[in-house]
C-alpha cells in the first residue's frame, strides 16, 4: 500500500476563542454545547468492508508474528476517519483529527505514525467526558469545548508500535517508537477541527466518541493507520 503524507489543512492555528476558568458543576452545560457543536461526530453512514485494508493487515500481521485482534482499528489519514471492525465486519465510523504534520515516524516530528500498532494502555476509565488530563494523570479541571488552550480528555488509548525500524525501537540511531513518542488516541476538547488535520500527532476524537470507543476496545487491540 502506498503511503503518501496527508493533504495539509488551512487552519488558522492562531485563531483562539475567548476562554474563561469552568467549574466542574458546569460541566453539564458544556457537554450539551458539545453535542450541538459535534452531533454528526459518530459516522451512521455504512461503509463497504471492502474500502478497508483488511488483507493488507493480514498479510502484515502474518508477517509479524501477530494473529489478528477480534476488534481492530483502521485509521484512515485523508479520510480523518477512525474504523471499527469485528470480526472483518464493520461496526461504526468516527471522525478524527490526526497530525498537521502530516505522517512520520520519528521522534519530536509532530506527525502521526503510520502502520500497525496495538492499545497499549488504557487511561482514564469513569472519568468526566470533559475532564482533562496531563502526562495521563487527571488535572481536575473540566475543558470547555473549543476554548482557546486544546486539552487530552476524557480517555486515552496508548499506541505502541509493532514494526520493528518502522514505529518500533529506533532506526539509524533516531527514535521511531510510537510508544515512547507518546502517541495516543485521544479525546479532545477541540471539536471545531475534527475532520481536519491539527494535532501535534496524536489521533483525536471528541470526548463522547472517545468513551465510546474506549469501552469497545481491550489493551492489545489492533490499530493500523494508513493514508
Amino acid at each position: 500500500m502506498n503511503l503518501h503524507s496527508a493533504r495539509q489543512s488551512k487552519i488558522d492555528l492562531n485563531k483562539r476563542w475567548p476562554c474563561t476558568p469552568c467549574k466542574a458543576s458546569e460541566e453539564d452545560r458544556f457537554c450539551e454545547a458539545a453535542a450541538s457543536l459535534n452531533s454528526q461526530s459518530i459516522t451512521e453512514r455504512g461503509i463497504n468492508i471492502s474500502e478497508l485494508p483488511l488483507n493488507h493487515l493480514s498479510n502484515l500481521c502474518e508477517k509479524l508474528d501477530q494473529a489478528p485482534t477480534q476488534y481492530q482499528l483502521f485509521v484512515n489519514i485523508n479520510q480523518q476517519r477512525l474504523h471499527l471492525v469485528k470480526s472483518r465486519e464493520w461496526i461504526k465510523s468516527y471522525v478524527v483529527s490526526t497530525a498537521f504534520n502530516g505522517v512520520g515516524q520519528e521522534d519530536g516530528s509532530g506527525k502521526t505514525p503510520l502502520g500497525l500498532h496495538v492499545i497499549a494502555s488504557k487511561v482514564g476509565e469513569g472519568a468526566a467526558p470533559y475532564a482533562v488530563f496531563k502526562a495521563r494523570e487527571l488535572t481536575g479541571e473540566i475543558a470547555q469545548p473549543n476554548s482557546s488552550e486544546r486539552s487530552i480528555t476524557s480517555r486515552i488509548l496508548w499506541l505502541r508500535g509493532l514494526e520493528p525500524q518502522f514505529n518500533q525501537g529506533s532506526r539509524n540511531g533516531i527514535i521511531v517508537d510510537t510508544y515512547k513518542r507518546y502517541v495516543y488516541i485521544h479525546g479532545t476538547n477541540d471539536l471545531e477541527h475534527l475532520g481536519q488535520p491539527v494535532s501535534k500527532g496524536c489521533v483525536c476524537l471528541s470526548p463522547e466518541d472517545t468513551i465510546d470507543l474506549f469501552n469497545q476496545v481491550s489493551e492489545g487491540t489492533q490499530v493500523y493507520i494508513y493514508t
